[in-house]
């Protein structure tokens, strides 16, 4: 009971952290019955703090990636796994979390895709010395409204005229449902090496041009782009990572005028 108590006080205040590491310390100190009890105890804290934001997002083809900060004991023989079961498809699905640096990370592959009325219930699985139990971290998760676009890829730049030409691929063409997908994009460019310069903007298709007319002469230029589903639509989610980089030098630009 008093660990129950402990554990609401310091929910409550905000500070998990250092509860964790005093409430282990007291723990390790007791009965192994109820050292199990407390771990397991400090783990739901920790996901349930953890689960404010999102847990589980999914790239809409076929798969959910999971990451989730788990508390860290000096027990060897402990394995954290997920479970999902589509409440739509009624199967289920598990992944093994795996510790990378301070997260513990896993990934689902499901065979028939995504649409946007599937739902799962999503289950963190714990088990130390053949001693187990489970935590519902949610009981509608929605692949549709939790969307993390895939990174676009295969940025290149084309020059014409005056003008520069940017197309990148999104990684979606061949999607059941790229027509339905509103894929919006952020493209940014800068003076390389002075992040102050950068210019945004927010193309709705895979390609944008700039003239070089706005852009210094003789100078070393440098692009990037990322994507998201629309959210005021039936989708939602949040931005993919940033694509790779394309750096490019504009042209050096004679005056119209020259002096004697």
């Amino acid at each position: 009971m008093s660990c129950q108590l402990h554990v609401r006080s310091c929910v409550c205040s905000g500070q998990v952290e250092v509860w964790k590491s005093v409430f282990l310390q007291f723990c390790t100190r007791i009965m192994t019955p109820t050292w199990i009890f407390c771990i397991f105890l400090a783990f739901s804290v920790q996901v349930k703090a953890a689960s404010q934001g999102r847990i589980c997002v999914t790239d809409y083809w076929h798969t959910i990636s999971c990451s989730l900060k788990l508390p860290i004991t000096s027990a060897r023989n402990i394995s954290y796994w997920l479970e999902a079961h589509s409440i739509i498809g009624n199967q289920d699905y598990s992944c093994q979390l795996q510790r990378v640096h301070e997260d513990h990370i896993c990934n689902f592959t499901v065979d028939v895709g995504f649409r946007s009325f599937d739902k799962y219930t999503m289950t963190l699985h714990y088990l130390e010395n053949g001693t187990g139990n489970s935590s519902l971290l949610d009981a509608s998760f929605k692949p549709a409204k939790n969307i993390k676009t895939k990174t676009p890829f295969n940025l290149t730049l084309q020059y014409a005229n005056g003008t520069y030409h940017f197309f990148w691929k999104s990684g979606y063409e061949k999607h059941t449902f790229r027509t339905a997908l509103p894929i919006i994009y952020e493209f940014k460019y800068y003076k390389d090496g002075d992040p102050t310069s950068e210019v945004i903007v927010h193309p709705e298709k895979e390609m944008i041009q700039t003239e070089e007319m706005k852009l210094d002469p003789d100078t070393m230029y440098a692009v990037m782009v990322k994507s998201k589903v629309d959210d005021r639509q039936v989708y939602g989610g949040t931005w993919s990572d940033w694509s790779s980089t394309v750096k490019w030098k504009t042209a050096y630009r004679v005056s119209d005028f020259c002096t004697r």
